[in-house]
Order: structure tokens, then C-alpha cells, then sequence
């Protein structure tokens, strides 16, 4: 019998950030004709595939979690014909881990990609029908690590899920963070999936770039394109580490102790402490910060104890990341709106990227004076001195007209593209006057 597995549990989001309530392990999949909203099968979407009579090591597969962007599921499997209603989730990243006998983690979906192995599953770009996996492989790599691997990969140009292999590259290395959490989902090592005891630890880094300049200032009412580096360049970073369980969704502002890899050069500086300590230092390229280099990340969480994060380089991450070249349109003095197109860094000057399949969330922020930072405008609408109801963006829009018409161009010393991406990450994008207005 083939199992169609429902949304059990509904996630709670902070501040954009991927948050997952855990589900009871004997809760069961629901096998409906039709889903809640009296669909049929002719609109939904489903994933299958054909699981092994046995995993190595012995037993069978028995049930399977799937984590997205706002929910998580565990549904039981009882056929090695599996079939999976994803309905509900289409527009999200999905974390597929498929559970035995014993309630311990047999693999998690793995994909391969121009930039290493994805442990996620996109599900963009498609609206109905199948995405069909073939045979489930599952294999353990030499750090223990168990994967299930696909007999066919639907993701690709001209494939189920229709994207660039550059885009598929970026998702791959984007969703590190996220799909080394997928790939070892008992982070506290206890024996027991965190997923089936209420707890997710979850750990991102808060980048921020330095893209390029706000021109200098002119009374002159035109269009005003920024200046754009050749080369983006990390001006600094946060780390966030902490767990999130029950209904406690603050993860992303609590203050943990970290522990940097022995990667990190010693002599570097670096914060002490999750979401409290901005690492700012002149030992990465031209005297910029030194990029997050790979390793364990370790946070001391309260209760806990210490909680090991493996994270992969984050300087090839950077290199691909999504950057805005944006152009400022002035009226009568003030700054009407501004409009912009998206670029990886490593070609900023390509074609226009389709943003959709990576941002979640977009804030443009307005400062004045560089010695303060005093903000004075949000695109989201409150927390500047220029307030109104605010407008929420999720990147593709290629347009923000302001909420206020009062915002002096003269005073627009800084101009920030603050987004976060589906897995966690949270990129500020700043542009610096070249020379201060005030």
C-alpha cells in the first residue's frame, strides 16, 4: 500500500528564520483520496520512489521525516513502494530522512551538483505530477554519515524541477548549514533523532557584504546608478547557534558561547559568543575579513551541553552569492524608489538571475550619517525615523517605490539589501556613500 503522508505539525518562523516543531514518532501518515482542500489527484504533486527490501546493517525502513521551511512531518512506511503527497509544500525546500526499525536515521536525500552534495530537495518550478526518485540506495560514507541516494535526479535544466546547474549549484551551497543538519540529525548525540524529541539545533552565519557605494550626493533629480565593486568583499559576520524546541522560537537572538574550529587562525579575532559578537578582522583578501573557514562550530547551549555544527567553506559560498546592483530614482530631492537587478558575485555583470529560488525574505534599509547609522527608513515599515506600513519583499520584485515621500536624498548615507535565503542565512548587502551627505 502506498503511504501519503500529511502535514502533522505547523512550523513557527522568528524573524525569517527556518524553525521546526518536532512530531510524535506514533503519529501516522493519513491515507486519503483527497487533501484538505478537496483537490484531486489531478493538482497535487508527489514524490516516489522504490525504497530496499533492508538497509545496511539490517531491518527495513519504517518511517520518513520531512523537514521544509514551515513544517516537518514523520510519516510510517510499511511498502517499499513509497509515495509522497507534497501538495502542501511546493515552493519549499524539503530535508527528506528516512527512519528504521529502531528509530534511528538510515539516510537522508542526497543530490550531487557542480559544487558538491545538495541534501535537500527543491521543490520550485513545478506545480503538478511526480517527481520520481527510481530505487533508493542507501550508503554510509567514511565520517558515518548515512545517505540515500537516488536512482534519478529530477533536478536540472529541462528536468521535473526545471533550474540552471548554476542555480542548482548555488541552492547546493547555500544549503550547507541546513543539509549538514539533515545529514546528522542527532546533534546531541544521544541516540535519539532530534526531530522525534521536540528539539532542533540550528546554527547560520549573519554575512555582511560590502557591495559597492551610494554615488556621491548631487541636488540633481535623475537616476543614480550605484557603483559597483568589481569584487563584493565580507566586511564582517555574526554567528547564530542555539536550539529551538516547543514553542520557543528565539534561537536566532539567544547569546551561547562558540567555539571556532581549529581552522581559524588563533590570532584571528572572532565572537566569543552567538548572535552577541561581531567577528570583524583584516586577515581575509585586501585586508577584508577573513571568511568563515570550514570545520566543527561548537555552541555551549544551557541544558544541553556542547552541540557540534560541521559547516562547509564559506568563501566559495560568498563567491556565489546573490548580489543586487541597484539604481536610486530621486523626485523634488527626495529618493522615490529604487529599482535593482540580481547577480552572483562571481558574475556580476551576466545575465539577470531569477532570485525566487533562493531569497525568502528582503528588507531595504536607509541610513543616515556613517558615523551613526541612525535608521531612518524600512521597507518592512516600522523601526526608522521615516515609518509607514511597510511593504514585505521577497526579492523578486526589481522594484521598491518608499512608503514615505520625504526621505532626502542628501540624507541617504547608506543603503542595505538585508535577506535571508531558505536555509537561514541572513546576507546584509551594504552600500556606502562615497561621500557622507551630512
Amino acid at each position: 500500500m502506498k503511504q501519503k503522508l500529511w502535514l502533522l505539525q505547523k512550523i513557527l518562523i522568528s524573524a525569517g528564520i527556518l524553525l521546526c516543531l518536532a512530531c510524535s514518532p506514533n503519529q501516522n501518515a493519513v491515507d486519503d483520496d483527497d487533501d484538505q482542500q478537496g483537490n484531486n489527484n489531478e493538482n497535487r504533486l508527489f514524490v516516489t520512489a522504490t525504497l530496499p527490501a533492508s538497509v545496511p546493517g539490517g531491518g527495513q525502513v519504517t518511517g520518513v521525516i520531512l523537514a521544509s521551511e514551515n513544517s516537518h512531518q514523520l510519516g510510517e512506511i510499511s511498502d517499499v513502494q513509497l509515495e509522497i503527497d507534497v501538495t502542501q509544500k511546493k515552493g519549499m525546500i524539503l530535508g527528506v530522512i528516512f527512519v528504521g526499525e529502531d528509530n534511528q536515521a538510515v539516510g537522508v536525500l542526497r543530490f550531487s551538483t557542480s559544487n558538491g552534495d545538495m541534501f535537500v530537495l527543491p521543490l520550485f518550478n513545478v506545480e503538478k505530477g511526480e517527481i520520481g526518485l527510481g530505487n533508493i540506495t542507501f550508503v554510509n560514507n567514511d565520517d558515518g554519515v548515512d545517505f540515500a541516494d537516488p536512482e534519478f535526479d529530477p533536478i536540472g535544466p529541462g528536468k521535473t524541477i526545471d533550474m540552471s546547474e548554476s542555480e542548482k549549484g548555488s541552492l547546493a551551497l547555500s544549503s550547507g548549514i541546513m543539509g549538514n543538519t539533515m545529514a546528522n540529525p542527532d546533534a546531541n548525540g544521544n541516540g535519539i533523532i532530534d526531530f522525534l524529541e521536540n528539539k532542533i539545533y540550528r546554527f547560520a552565519f549573519q554575512y555582511h557584504i560590502d557591495a559597492g557605494r551610494v554615488p556621491e550626493y548631487s541636488p540633481e533629480d535623475k537616476v543614480y546608478p550605484a557603483f559597483m565593486y568589481s569584487q563584493s568583499a565580507l566586511y564582517g559576520f555574526y554567528t547564530h547557534g542555539g536550539i529551538f524546541k516547543g514553542n520557543d522560537a528565539d534561537w536566532w537572538n539567544a547569546v551561547y558561547p562558540v567555539e571556532f574550529p581549529d581552522t581559524w587562525d588563533k590570532a584571528w579575532p572572532r565572537g566569543l559568543y552567538t548572535a552577541a559578537s561581531f567577528t570583524r578582522n583584516i586577515y581575509g583578501s585586501d585586508r577584508q575579513t577573513h571568511y568563515p573557514t570550514d570545520g566543527i562550530y561548537t555552541v555551549t547551549i544551557t541544558g544541553d551541553g556542547q552541540i557540534a555544527f560541521p559547516v562547509d567553506s564559506q568563501d566559495t559560498l560568498l563567491n556565489q552569492a546573490l548580489i543586487p546592483i541597484p539604481s536610486y530614482h530621486v523626485e523634488s530631492g527626495m529618493l522615490e524608489k529604487i529599482t535593482w537587478s540580481w547577480n552572483f558575485q562571481n558574475n556580476l555583470y551576466g545575465a539577470g538571475e531569477d532570485s525566487s529560488f533562493l531569497i525568502k525574505r528582503l528588507i531595504i534599509q536607509i541610513n543616515d550619517a556613517q558615523e551613526t547609522y541612525v535608521r531612518i527608513y524600512n521597507s518592512n515599515g516600522p523601526g526608522g525615523l521615516y515609518e509607514w506600513d511597510g511593504e514585505n519583499l521577497v526579492g523578486n520584485e526589481g522594484e521598491h517605490i518608499l512608503g514615505r515621500t520625504d526621505v532626502p536624498w542628501i540624507d541617504c548615507d547608506r543603503i542595505d539589501f538585508a535577506y535571508f535565503d531558505f536555509f537561514g542565512n541572513h546576507f546584509v548587502i551594504q552600500f556606502k556613500r562615497h561621500t557622507p551627505g551630512n
